[in-house]
């Protein structure tokens, strides 16, 4: 049969497949047949070399490489001593027309595909199993900062991910190149240079033979949602913290209070010329020391009392310059660049000192050689892409005081702990860390927010944000200097479960002329009043006990006498206190740790009202 050829058939399915005759004119037609229909084509010869008439339906590929439906009737005929095969394709218009439609609605799709993958804000990318990029959309073109795709196509993306996540970005493409499939996180430096964190989800990419030749991705952008998890973690961190220090603050007070307690009873007995005053003295001022300390970490936690009034931005700062100035030295020069409109703001000015006071201290410490440091204040307003950028923050107007420097400046790594209690990048003696852990408490008290620029070499610049207000400023009445505390004889009822603090406040009472009955709890203070309710003048109550805490043993004294006059006494911080109990803004309370003078006076100024 290699002799047959087959010039009618070749002429009609050329013509109805939209080619030129003289294409294929003297070829074999055989190489038009789809491999899974030889057969059928191999059948047809056969019956056609027995001179049978037959019927077919065939798909024949065109040159194009598009299928064409052909049903085929078969004829041989005798010509001249040789064999012609007669072939009839009954292509039909309508045949023809369903082919067009069906190019047309593949092109309409691709074209669809095509805008999806175009028009889609994440990056779609066809990575080889070497890290060659065969294809990107425009978005993913933007991602890694490339202005034209012939600038990284055909080149491996590889180099573009940092060194410390290129290898695990390797096997992540190897694995899905190879038929895994799943995601991956990592960091790459743009043609730019910024900095970005992807996620990348992929699957294996098949060619026209179900070959798994590369890896398709889709990769997102993660870097900012990252940074708002980083935030959320610090904050979570720093709150853990904060609860933990108020927590821990009152076991320590009751400790501060006896040691300063006797401290100062045993200054007061001895002779200003006794050789062993100075390491009473040396003992005295190490409490206090520790007292700070306690108000240092309150003020970090936010759990520390402030006593705010509408005080204005300008008025606390030039109050400050001096003490400033001294605390710089004279290497560093301070310049001051304020505003000139009034900025109110509801807070306690000596706290507002006292972040003035430690962020020059950290400027001083970042400038060794000298240099400036400016403090500047403006007014702005927070808006919503200013606390969706950051993270943090409630729109509004807002006094913004700027302290910056020109000293050596902070790396990422840095700055990223820089508010975190006990992190200090000073040499061992030169800093506690809870310098700025304290400023953030306190801004953060006064429903604020701070930031921090800086690079290495650039110095830094710190940007504290307090809400301003409308109230009127109010001048500070002069509080008289208080008098050396009176002596009295009225009875007082002592509940404190600290056998330390409760002796030691027993001493002082008794020092002073005043007669005391102890309790060792809540419980046991309501049986002692009961037995003595007549001569009670003072219920002297810690907050915290078991069995019954100060203010449920108060309630129920006060209904047998409601008349009866309380202090009472904690070493929990204010808001800490509020949450274990509720003891309200007209109940005299005190804090310690507290000096022998000031309970005292407190004593006696409670029983003279």
């Amino acid at each position: 049969m290699s002799a047959v050829t087959l010039i009618a058939s070749l002429l009609t399915l050329i013509g109805a497949a939209f080619m030129g005759a003289a294409i294929l004119q003297g070829r074999k037609i055989k190489g038009r047949v789809p491999p899974e229909l030889k057969s059928r084509w191999r059948m047809m010869i056969a019956l056609m070399f027995f001179f049978l008439i037959a019927y077919f339906f065939l798909i024949v590929i065109r040159l194009d490489r598009l299928p064409l439906p052909a049903p085929l009737i078969t004829a041989p005929v005798l010509l001249g001593g040789a064999i012609f095969v007669f072939v009839v394709a009954n292509i039909t218009r309508d045949t023809i027309n369903r082919m067009k439609s069906a190019e047309e609605q593949l092109e309409t799709s691709e074209r669809y595909l095509r805008s999806i993958i175009e028009t889609e804000p994440e990056c779609v990318k066809l990575l080889s199993r070497d890290g060659t990029l065969l294809a990107m959309n425009p978005a993913g073109l933007e991602m890694i900062e490339a202005n034209a795709a012939d600038m990284v196509i055909g080149k491996s993306v590889y180099s573009l991910v940092s060194p410390e996540y290129r290898d695990s970005f390797k096997e992540f493409v190897e694995g899905v190149c190879g038929g895994s499939k799943g995601s991956c996180e990592f960091e790459i430096v743009g043609l730019k240079g910024t900095r970005s964190r992807l996620e990348s989800y992929a699957v294996p990419f098949y060619d026209e033979k179900n070959r798994k030749f590369a890896m398709l991705a889709v990769t997102r952008d993660v870097t900012q949602s990252r940074k708002l998890e980083e935030q959320l973690s610090q904050a979570a961190k720093m709150e853990a913290i904060g609860t933990l220090t108020g927590g821990i603050a009152h076991d320590f007070n009751n400790l501060l209070t006896v040691i300063m307690g006797y401290g100062e009873i045993l200054e007061d007995e001895m002779d200003p010329s006794d050789r062993l005053r100075s390491y009473v003295e040396q003992i005295l001022a190490a409490s206090r020391k520790g007292s700070r300390l306690i108000d240092s970490l309150l003020a970090f936690s936010r759990k520390q009392a402030i006593h705010a009034r509408a005080v204005e931005v300008t008025d606390i700062i030039q109050s400050a310059e001096q003490l400033l100035t001294r605390l710089i030295g004279r290497d560093v020069e301070l310049k001051m660049r304020l505003a000139d409109e009034t900025l109110t703001i509801l807070a306690d000015p000596a706290q507002i000192e006292r972040i003035l006071i430690n962020l020059a201290s950290n400027a001083r410490d970042a400038m060794p050689d000298g240099g400036v440091l400016t403090i500047t204040t403006k007014r702005v307003e927070l808006d919503d892409d200013f606390t969706s950028a950051r993270g943090y923050g409630k729109a509004g107007d807002y006094a913004v005081i700027t302290v910056a420097d020109t000293g050596t400046g902070m790396d990422e790594g840095t700055r990223d702990r820089l508010f975190e209690p006990f992190f200090t990048t000073k040499g061992t003696g030169k800093g506690t860390g809870l310098g700025l852990s304290i400023v953030y408490g306190i801004i953060r008290q006064h429903n604020g927010y701070i930031d921090v620029y800086s690079e290495p070499g650039k110095g830094s610049s710190f940007n504290v944000y307090l809400p301003l207000v409308m109230d009127q400023i109010r001048t500070e009445e002069t509080v008289p200097h208080p008098r050396s505390p009176r002596r009295g004889t009225e009875t007082i009822l002592l509940a404190e479960d600290d056998d330390t603090v409760r002796r030691l406040a027993r001493s002082l009472l008794e020092k002073y002329g005043y007669k005391v009955i102890e309790a060792l709890d809540g419980e046991d203070a309501v049986e002692k009043f009961m037995a003595n309710k007549d001569m009670v003048s003072l219920l002297l109550f810690d907050v915290v006990m078991p069995r019954k805490d100060g203010k449920e043993a108060y309630e129920s004294i006060k209904k047998i006498r409601p008349d009866v006059k309380v202090i009472f006494a904690s070493g929990y911080p204010r808001d800490t206190l509020s949450e274990k109990v509720n003891l309200g803004d007209d109940l005299e309370i005190i804090s310690k740790p507290v000096s022998p003078a000031e309970l005292m006076k407190k004593v006696r100024e409670v029983l003279d009202k």
